[in-house]
């Protein structure tokens, strides 16, 4: 994936739009692709040291686990777009993040990653959040009703 300008910092709270498009191994676009992208976006790397349980030496080892996003979007005419708000959660020291695409369709799998995106710091400027979650509860399913028992109950029980 090539980038055509110098992407901003992925600071914590600020809304992030990503828009890209799928290519063949030559650089051109495919433009008939009609399929799922599932971007996954990391934080910086972590370094990790082993607690050498076993009367071994301790080791250490890199690993990228904080991630920032994980979602699906879909791509139309081998073009995609998607929008999340990085969490608070970052590690705020500037750094290189990495967003890890997988891409398929009725006939074909694909993957790639960016890995020159600078992750950290905080939005200066921050959107208040007045609208809470949208949340449905139930039993089993979605059909459970008030007052009914649910079905997982065995018959003894009720």
């Amino acid at each position: 994936m090539a980038v055509i300008s110098n992407p901003d910092s992925l600071k914590a709270l600020t809304s992030i739009t990503v828009s890209g498009h799928i290519e063949d191994r030559l650089g051109s676009t495919l433009s008939n692709f009609n399929g799922i992208i599932s971007p996954v976006v990391y934080d910086k790397v972590t370094s990790i040291k082993t607690l050498a349980n076993d009367g071994g030496l301790s080791m250490s080892f890199e690993l990228r686990n904080n991630i920032l996003f994980s979602g699906k979007t879909t791509a139309t005419d081998g073009r995609f777009s998607f929008t999340f708000i990085v969490p608070r959660d970052i590690n705020y020291a500037y750094g290189p993040g990495k967003i890890s695409y997988y891409a398929n369709d009725s006939e074909e799998d694909m993957n790639g990653f960016f890995q020159d995106i600078i992750v950290g710091g905080f939005a200066r400027i921050i959107s208040t959040d007045t609208e809470g979650p949208e949340i449905r509860l139930f039993m089993n399913d979605t059909l459970f009703r008030n007052g009914a028992l649910p079905a997982s109950i065995p018959d003894c029980l009720q």
